[in-house]
């Protein structure tokens, strides 16, 4: 996709009617998610960096340590990766992607408690200063619900916004803090997509909008990354598109955030 074609769907996907309200001068960031089990296929050397803004490494798990875990060999890439980055000249921005689908278990568990909060951002802090880091991701599938099997708690969100507020004193205003985001606010208390998460954005750089694996084998087929509910038979997730958020995230007050990326499966 050009860059011209990439301003002209992000402002019909924003508008809705047609009409750009986004310059052509504008800045695209490109950013993509870098898995450290794809190190065999595309070794961090190997990396054509001019391609992405910022490259998210994936992953390390929190544990009930309020720590990280690292698979074997991960911590050896992600310098790799850093000093490759470096090295290419791109200004190529590497940010630590902490969770995943099957890492958010004990997440709840470390935004819990004051105490266990400053354990898990000291050492979050620790791992950007280690690793010449650019930030860190916060990819918590999903709060306040048990997703691949995670503690959770109707705290959770509340919890989720005094980490970020910590976790930003702790890196300064210049890291960048993101969140990898399902098609609606996280859950409140009451279980139901927080209306306004302002406060949220305000101690964060970028919310990556997961708008892919919405639709899989199932009883229920559908598009893995839907533009909208064109058919209207979107019964299982309605809102789980690209035109669509709009409205959960204008009604939280972050639509046309210029800090929203949208995922898209490649």
């Amino acid at each position: 996709m050009s860059r011209n074609k990439a301003l002209e769907l992000k402002a019909q996907l924003l508008n809705g009617n047609g009409k750009s309200e986004v310059n052509a001068e504008a800045t695209m960031i490109a950013a993509a998610y870098y898995p450290d089990w794809a190190e065999d296929t595309f070794p961090p050397e190997s990396l054509d960096y001019t391609r992405w803004s910022i490259l998210f490494f994936a992953f390390a798990v929190p544990n009930a340590s309020s720590t990280l875990t690292w698979n074997a060999g991960s911590q050896s890439m992600l310098t790799r990766t850093v000093t490759a980055a470096r090295n290419s000249g791109a200004g190529t921005r590497i940010v630590l992607s902490v969770g995943g689908w099957g890492g958010s278990v004990y997440f709840s568990q470390c935004v819990s408690t004051a105490a266990k909060r400053t354990t898990f951002v000291k050492t979050l802090a620790s791992a950007v200063t280690t690793y010449g880091l650019d930030g860190i991701d916060i990819d918590w599938e999903y709060p306040n619900q048990v997703g691949a099997g995670n503690i959770n708690s109707p705290s959770d969100s509340a919890n989720l916004l005094l980490f970020f507020t910590q976790l930003r004193t702790a890196l300064g205003p210049s890291k960048i803090i993101s969140a990898a985001v399902p098609d609606e606010p996280w859950l409140g208390s009451n279980g139901s997509p927080l209306t306004n998460v302002s406060a949220y954005a305000a101690q964060m750089t970028y919310l990556n909008i997961m708008n892919y694996d919405v639709f899989q084998s199932s009883s229920t087929p559908g598009p893995n990354a839907p533009l909208g509910n064109l058919c209207s038979n979107s019964r299982a997730f309605p809102n789980y598109s690209a035109k669509p958020i709009q409205q959960p995230m204008d009604g939280a007050r972050l639509s046309r955030h210029p800090r929203c990326f949208l995922g898209l499966p490649l």
